[in-house]
């Protein structure tokens, strides 16, 4: 299996997106994310929305014919610790551990050309195509209901939840969505996930 990414400038995603499919096979993992500079990113959000150890993290969409809760439970397993810089947990509902102010939006199989100010300001609403082939994974980090950063996230045939490919996809997206450097003079310390 292979991993390819590809950067898009934030009006040019669908193009960019296009240039993966064409540059990646369909049994790769192919990971569209904003040009560096991130223009509503700073360095260190991330790091102050975790700083109680965790971040809550809604995930809808459907790309397999499983139940909410497994799907939800396996996503966020798959996130945990994945993100570029201090590892953070990924959690389904507001606690202790984390800044109601700040989320992570996860939507599969989203139908139409969507982009991470609608999945922060409300992705429940948002059509998805349900299950099918390519699975897709669209990724935002959110404060409130605007948007800091966003990703794509495209690999073709996927047989479950348990698929090694599907991983990959969920994994690589969430490393994609924190920018390694900001829009404004400040970049992160290059840590990797664990």
């Amino acid at each position: 299996m292979s991993f390819c990414v590809r950067r898009a400038a934030a009006m040019g995603v669908a193009v960019a997106l296009a240039g993966v499919l064409v540059g990646c096979t369909g049994n790769s993992v192919a990971v569209t994310d904003q040009v560096p500079p991130a223009p509503n990113y700073y360095d260190g959000d991330f790091e102050y929305a975790t700083r109680n150890g965790a971040i809550r993290t809604e995930v809808v969409g459907q790309p397999f014919v499983v139940s909410p809760d497994a799907l939800k439970a396996r996503v966020l397993q798959l996130m945990d610790r994945q993100n570029r810089g201090v590892p953070a947990n990924f959690v389904a509902t507001n606690g202790d551990d984390t800044d109601p102010l700040y989320k992570v939006v996860a939507a599969f199989n989203l139908s139409g050309g969507y982009s991470g100010r609608e999945l922060c300001r409300g992705a429940a609403g948002l059509p998805s195509r349900g299950p099918g082939t390519p699975v897709t994974l669209d990724m935002a980090f959110c404060i409130g209901d605007q948007l800091k950063t966003e990703v794509q996230g495209r690999v073709g045939v996927v047989t479950g939840l348990d698929d090694p490919k599907f991983a990959a996809l969920v994994r690589q997206t969430t490393l994609g969505l924190i920018p390694a450097q900001d829009g404004h003079g400040g970049d992160n310390d290059g840590a990797t996930p664990n």
